[in-house]
């Protein structure tokens, strides 16, 4: 029986299987973790059987690449949500994205300035990304028909840090009633909205990592008219209404938080109530000009000492 030599042959056959695997595979190693190559596309180099090329798991690995299937540039919407720049990618910036050669592009940076390039009929929003209590980023919410203007009554949906009401733009739903997630429209300022606050607002940075700036409505401790569900409490260089804890302290307590003394009380430092570090004590609120406003043996001391506002020079804490 004659035997033929079948290697030249089959040579041939192979090598313009390996060559798009092999130069995917070099695109693979250029990218850092978190960044997938896709199959598909038209062509295809058509066989029976299957060549599977594995790596180490990691940076630069491919698993499962076949010799029926050509590889392609990985879609925008698989990684960062935005298209391709004209060259197909972007080159190492060195912020830590591994990449070197040709990769999608990263994803728009936060928001600032007051835009958050939402589509028309949505707005920016603060929202709890985690899932949590705080507002930690933000989002594009759809805008409520006939949505509701500063100072107007508001709903929103699920919870406080969702991110969804039924404000109009450049406002939010500040929640002053957690059972029925109802609250009063309030405006965005500084970096995030579209301008000052009106008279009698200031606007002031919210406690948490997104500092997310509101124009929040001014208050006079010693008579205070705020929203239900709102407290006076201080804020910056004056006063302001702010959503009040549901359960809030008496006079005489330590306080970790501003806004959990009880109505007629702020938090203030420099008492002595067995609080811990960094804490204040819920102290009466009281007016200065008025004769005896403090039970003795205490008496009513300027809050802002002689550093605030004229404005406020009336107001005061009972203090030994």
């Amino acid at each position: 029986m004659r035997s033929y030599a079948v290697t030249p042959l089959v040579a041939p056959l192979v090598a313009p299987l390996m060559a798009p695997l092999m130069a995917s595979a070099l695109v693979g190693l250029a990218c850092g973790p978190g960044v997938e190559l896709e199959t598909g596309g038209d062509a295809s180099a058509e066989t029976s059987g299957s060549m599977n090329m594995s790596g180490p798991t990691g940076s630069g690995s491919m698993t499962g690449a076949t010799a029926n299937a050509s590889m392609t540039e990985p879609e925008a919407s698989t990684t960062s949500g935005v298209e391709p720049d004209a060259e197909g990618g972007y080159e190492d910036d060195g912020s830590g994205t591994g990449c070197t050669f040709t990769c999608p592009p990263p994803p728009p940076p936060p928001p600032g300035g007051g835009t958050c390039n939402c589509p028309e009929g949505e707005k920016c929003m603060p929202w709890a990304n985690d899932g949590g209590m705080e507002w930690t980023g933000i989002r594009c919410s759809p805008v409520a028909n006939n949505p509701g203007q500063p100072g107007d009554p508001c709903t929103v949906e699920g919870n406080q840090w969702i991110g969804v009401d039924d404000c109009d733009v450049d406002a939010m739903c500040w929640v002053t009633d957690h059972e029925t997630n109802q609250g009063t429209c309030i405006g965005f300022c500084s970096w995030f909205g579209s301008g000052p606050c009106d008279e009698d607002y200031e606007c002031q940075a919210q406690p948490g990592d997104l500092m997310l700036p509101i124009c929040v409505p001014i208050c006079d401790p010693t008579a205070p008219d705020c929203p239900d569900g709102m407290g006076c409490f201080p804020g910056g260089a004056s006063f302001t209404c702010q959503p009040a804890a549901q359960r809030r302290l008496p006079v005489g307590a330590p306080c970790p938080d501003p806004l959990l003394c009880e109505a007629g009380a702020m938090c203030a430092f420099g008492l002595d109530c067995g609080q811990g570090p960094g804490e204040g004590c819920c102290a009466t609120v009281c007016d200065t000009t008025l004769p005896d406003p403090c039970p003795l043996p205490t008496t009513c001391t300027p809050w802002f000492g002689e550093a605030g506002s004229p404005q406020w020079d009336h107001v005061g804490y009972c203090a030994p």
